[in-house]
């Protein structure tokens, strides 16, 4: 079980949900806890791992993908997959396990009876340009080990724009970026 550092679950019943969530199938190898706003009790659709907005939070599905901020994986997926990725520092890491434990055979699922509150600050005004070149480095990076070439491509052409337009057109975080990829 992972959480965010300022984040923790809901209930103490959650662990039991977690094991008989996934003594019910061989094949389940990740669940994604339904995460709330600890100042404003709410569910953030960013924090739902689906694009399907029309899901609701409290709907239990499978899905293609878990988030970072509260999750179960099953040791068998270590063991078959191995861990996160090395040189990810921060961002998309939980995006490249999701493809590689599925390329594996097992299958992720929300479990919105498992709450992780999470007490994180609100947002303040910019985004720190340190952060947009790892969005930028690690999107990347999950595109290259996963993907076939034309998406890898298509990906990156989307994500350095992306970038650019987040960063106001500076190209530092994108060089920045670019030059970490190339030096892997």
């Amino acid at each position: 079980i992972t959480l965010d550092d300022d984040a923790r679950l809901a209930d103490d019943q959650a662990t039991s949900k977690i094991v008989q969530e996934f003594q019910s199938s061989e094949s389940l190898g990740i669940l994604s806890f339904r995460i709330e706003n600890h100042y404003t009790g709410e569910v953030d659709p960013q924090k739902i791992p689906t694009t399907d907005k029309s899901k609701s939070p409290y709907d239990s599905f499978e899905c293609a993908y878990f988030l970072g901020g509260g999750n179960a994986i099953h040791s068998d997926v270590f063991d078959s997959i191995g861990y996160y990725p090395p040189n990810f520092e921060y961002s998309f890491e939980e995006l490249d396990f999701s493809y590689r434990a599925i390329d594996a055979g097992f299958r992720i699922r929300y479990l919105p009876s498992v709450c992780v509150i999470h007490e994180a600050q609100p947002k303040s005004g910019g985004v720190d340009k340190a952060v947009l070149e790892q969005y930028l480095t690690n999107r990347v990076r999950v595109a290259i080990r996963n993907l076939p070439l034309r998406y890898v491509i298509i990906s990156s052409i989307l994500w350095c724009g992306h970038i650019l337009l987040r960063s106001n057109l500076d190209p530092r975080p994108l060089t920045r970026a670019i030059t970490s990829i190339w030096s892997d």
